[in-house]
């Protein structure tokens, strides 16, 4: 019977998060109009259910313990001098906060815990990074078959079709180009943790298809990311294993490139030749941070340690391309501090965790860190009022990197 049950829980789990996934990313957006986001604020009452049957019903006590860890600490606190910043006049700044807060607390909490007491960790990881497999395999089919105009929905405000501002970019249900880069990015860290955990015989397949996505994606971001997470963990696993992935990788971005060129697919413009490179356009990310960084050195000492307050950059410009400058204008010196001083605290538990115990659910939370905080050097990140996997890979990491592990010792779950 309890078999039975742990069978039931472990399918439930994984339907929860396929149906959690798909009511976050649901998106329509067209240049710098309001993005059409339909079942958002149900994925959030959803997720908060979710939790407080976990907590309620089947009483789980991780919840806390995770909140007591020191990133989630430095975390917290981020977000609390980010409420604090927030103008008192404006409702619209408390409005963003709460639904930034709600999916980026909520998610994370609801992935390490449900149902703790049925499912252990090493099962649930192996389950969450399947899910998000089939999702990503799922999105992929949709954004192609939307990207050759075979699927063309309009379903009153939501409208699901290729965007005509990103028209060589496939994108899908998620809205946009980048938002599908980093699902992608988030599915290429959870394959390497499966293929970790249990050998998958058509794992250079999977990996070549991702790639491919990549690349039709035209998402620099994400490709960015995945090889600073290559790059920078490398030495915590076999050295001859990794360079064989990245000889591996590369071939396989070559081949493909090559192919695409050839069927007449302009790839090279569309991932390094774009107009947001150019630091004489006013829209480019270069042109941009060399401003953002003038405009916070213009002000006073004040704002210079505690920021303009949440929003500011915002209303100067639509996007700073990148989270660290943004939270050094809107937050100063001090609120930079905090959260990379959270991110360090969380990379470094980690990787003494996963050398202690050789657990790749540790290395799993490592690359997740790495690869939400590269993308948000390319990109508007934490706190955003809608679903983004990159965000969800940052805060999610902080969070794997703090579980307790019952047969880890105590002075390790400490940390």
């Amino acid at each position: 019977m309890s078999k039975i049950l742990s069978i039931n829980d472990k399918t439930r789990y994984v339907l929860y998060t396929l149906i959690l996934l798909f009511m976050y990313s649901v998106k329509y957006k067209i240049d710098n109009q309001p993005k059409i986001v339909p079942f958002f604020s149900l994925a959030i009452i959803f997720t908060f259910a979710l939790l407080y049957l976990n907590v309620i019903v089947f009483k789980s006590s991780n919840i806390l313990s995770l909140l007591q860890k020191k990133q989630i600490i430095l975390f917290l606190l981020f977000i609390l001098f980010i409420f604090i910043s927030i103008d008192l006049n404006s409702n619209r700044g408390f409005k963003d906060f709460f639904y930034a807060i709600s999916w980026s607390l909520l998610l994370p909490l609801f992935i390490l815990t449900y149902k703790n007491n049925t499912i252990n960790t090493e099962d649930r990881f192996f389950l969450f990074t399947k899910s998000i497999l089939f999702f990503s395999i799922f999105a992929s089919v949709i954004a192609i078959l939307t990207f050759l105009n075979i699927i063309n929905l309009e379903i009153g405000n939501y409208v699901l079709k290729q965007n005509y501002w990103t028209s060589t970019r496939i994108h899908g249900f998620l809205g946009d180009p980048t938002a599908f880069g980093a699902l992608i990015g988030f599915c290429f860290i959870s394959l390497s943790y499966l293929h970790k955990v249990k050998p998958i015989k058509f794992i250079n397949l999977l990996y070549f298809l991702l790639i491919l996505m990549f690349i039709l994606s035209g998402s620099r971001n994400a490709i960015i990311s995945c090889l600073i997470v290559i790059f920078t963990t490398y030495n915590l696993i076999n050295k001859t294993y990794i360079f064989s992935a990245l000889k591996l990788i590369l071939l396989f971005l070559f081949l493909e490139m090559v192919v695409l060129w050839y069927l007449g697919f302009d790839i090279l413009y569309v991932i390094f030749f774009r107009g947001d490179l150019d630091s004489s356009v006013e829209s480019s990310r270069f042109y941009i941070w060399n401003q953002v960084v003038q405009l916070y050195l213009d002000g006073n000492i004040l704002n210079q340690l505690f920021g303009y307050g949440t929003g500011s950059l915002g209303s100067v410009y639509r996007a700073s391309f990148n989270s660290n400058l943004e939270y050094l204008y809107d937050y100063g010196i001090f609120g930079l501090l905090l959260y990379n001083t959270a991110i360090l605290f969380g990379v470094l538990s980690g990787v003494y965790k996963y050398k202690k115990t050789s657990n790749p659910v540790f290395l799993l939370g490592i690359r997740l860190i790495i690869f939400g905080y590269a993308f948000g050097l390319f990109f508007n990140g934490f706190p955003t009022d809608t679903f983004h996997f990159s965000v969800l890979s940052l805060i999610l990491g902080l969070f794997i990197v703090a579980i307790n592990i019952p047969h880890v010792k105590k002075d390790l779950n400490a940390l």
